[in-house]
């Protein structure tokens, strides 16, 4: 009865939001512009407006020729001021915390989180909670999972906090205060540095909540690997939920944190025992719907999740980054998102366009300009328009451009890894590192110096980037491994990669997201090495 309650009321909170996003659909362009404007006239004052002069703009045209588009190259020294305490750096607000995410030559990004950029997300996450508490009624009546995470290190020498302890915070305000007591699962799970008694705790917690209504993860891998974690465990975990308690050494405050999920159940129990745990609607009667990312490298492990879930409907998230919204569901499709970040979509040859300027089926790479001080930041993802509502594009996430591959959310890019197999392997004449092929998800380097040393180097390199490092420690990365090849290696990559192109327009890689490279490279691996 509370959870309903507490739901009803969140409800209510998103509707405005939901009327302010429906109304911009029907000319996007102008809103998306005026907000822009917006934006140049609030943040004038800062350290990055005074230098392009912000005060001096009167038009989207002006904001353009005054700000080009930015490489994360461009971005790293202004948050790096930003890093060591100064205020006032990229935007006008107070920057509270740092996001991390992955990608540049130096392993980890940390995104600025200021109440403008709060703003943002929950200008498109209330339109997104309010459509599917309308098109799923159910998930109104009981607690929801937001998917919280092992604490990654913070990186030294910061003066501001990194991270956010769960994905409620996203919400912010009145939602994320509405949200916080419907959590199927406490924040204080981050506090598991071990990634097995993470998961063991996770479920623990989750099985004691058989009234569960929504799972929010981001890679669907997250929650696959939480059921099986649930099936590798199942006898302990009926244990602990007939007799309360759990079967692991926790440090007494965290366990006291814990202690109101934890409490004894034996009809709980009794009816777990009789579930097909190989089934989520078995284990959570009630499961209506799970939310995560379901398109471009997400699409295989979304569908498999699908089949795990006995009928709970799998939706696909839209395309949510650390940065801001790109897309979100809505009316049962990928709609961008016109009430949040300014966003610029540029064409192959980097021509930008605004929402009211897309193609049906075109695809563009879509760059960001945001209240929490991101201008004109290229994110690297590849869009593709597939229809619209009223003027508004529908997005389908592709992929990562820019030489950038992201199998399970770790982001690896080309400037990254070359830095990484400097380090690790610098004898190395050719070194190519793709994804492997069939089986466990991960990575295999190609390389003519290639060892178990070079593994370890390359793998300790690589976890520089945190969102590389978190999905190691989750197991959603199987550990990288090496493939020895000999001469005629780079010869067959520059033939494939030249095809359709002049050959000396073709430039040499060290990253590729293609899985076939192992039966490409079969004719010159070297005996003794996977491949």
């Amino acid at each position: 009865m509370i959870a309903g309650a507490l739901n009803r009321l969140w409800h209510i909170a998103c509707l405005p939001g939901a009327r302010r996003f429906a109304a911009a659909l029907a000319d996007p362009g102008a809103v998306q512009r005026a907000r822009l404007l917006a934006l140049v006239r609030r943040h004038a004052s800062s350290a990055f407006g005074r230098a392009h002069g912000f005060a001096a703009v009167r038009s989207v045209a002006d904001f353009r020729a005054r700000v080009p588009v930015q490489e994360w190259a461009q971005v790293a020294p202004w948050v790096e001021r930003i890093r060591r305490g100064e205020q006032h750096v990229l935007g006008a607000e107070a920057v509270t915390r740092l996001l991390p995410t992955g990608g540049s030559g130096g392993g980890s990004k940390l995104i600025p989180w200021t109440a403008g950029l709060a703003g943002e997300f929950a200008a498109v996450l209330a339109p997104w909670i309010a459509d599917l508490q309308r098109r799923h009624h159910a998930v109104l009546d009981g607690p929801a999972y937001w998917s919280v995470s092992p604490r990654i290190p913070e990186l030294a020498g910061g003066a501001l906090p990194v991270g956010f302890a769960d994905d409620s915070a996203y919400l912010g305000g009145v939602c994320a205060a509405l949200v916080r007591p419907l959590q199927a699962a406490p924040a204080a799970l981050r506090g598991f540095a071990n990634v097995e008694d993470f998961r063991y705790a996770t479920v623990r917690c989750l099985l004691a909540r058989p009234e569960l209504r929504l799972i929010s993860v981001w890679h669907p891998s997250f929650l696959g690997l939480l059921l099986d974690a649930a099936r590798t465990h199942r006898a302990r975990l009926l244990r602990d939920v007939a007799h309360g308690g759990l079967d692991l050494a926790v440090p007494p405050a965290l366990l006291s944190t814990l202690a109101p999920w934890l409490g004894a159940q034996p009809r709980r129990a009794a009816a777990l025992a009789t579930a097909d745990w190989d089934d989520a609607r078995q284990l959570w009667p009630h499961l209506a719907v799970v939310s995560c990312w379901a398109d471009g490298a997400a699409a295989v492990p979304a569908a498999a999740l699908a089949r795990r879930l006995g009928g709970a409907v799998l939706q696909a998230k839209g395309l949510l980054a650390t940065e801001g919204a790109v897309s979100i569901p809505w009316g049962g499709r990928t709609v961008a998102a016109v009430t949040g970040a300014v966003l610029e979509f540029l064409a192959a040859d980097g021509t930008p366009h605004w929402l009211d300027e897309l193609d049906d089926g075109a695809t563009y790479t879509v760059a960001m300009t945001t209240a929490g001080g991101l201008w004109r930041y290229r994110l690297g993802d590849l869009v593709r328009v597939e229809g619209f509502v009223q003027r508004t594009p529908c997005l389908r996430f592709l992929g990562r451009g820019d030489a950038t591959v992201d199998l399970v959310g770790e982001k690896l890019d080309e400037a990254f890894v070359a830095t990484c197999l400097a380090q690790a392997a610098p004898q190395a004449g050719f070194a190519l590192l793709a994804p492997a092929p069939g089986g466990k998800t991960g990575y295999i380097l190609y390389s003519d110096q290639c060892d178990a040393d070079v593994a370890v180097r390359l793998e300790a390199a690589l976890a520089r980037n945190p969102h590389y490092a978190l999905a190691r420690s989750l197991g959603q990365l199987a550990p990288l491994r090496c493939a020895l090849v000999g001469a005629g290696a780079e010869a067959i990559v520059l033939a494939h990669r030249a095809a359709g192109r002049v050959l000396g327009a073709v430039k040499p890689v060290v990253l590729d997201g293609d899985p076939e490279w192992g039966r490409r490279l079969a004719a010159v691996h070297v005996e003794g090495a996977p491949c």
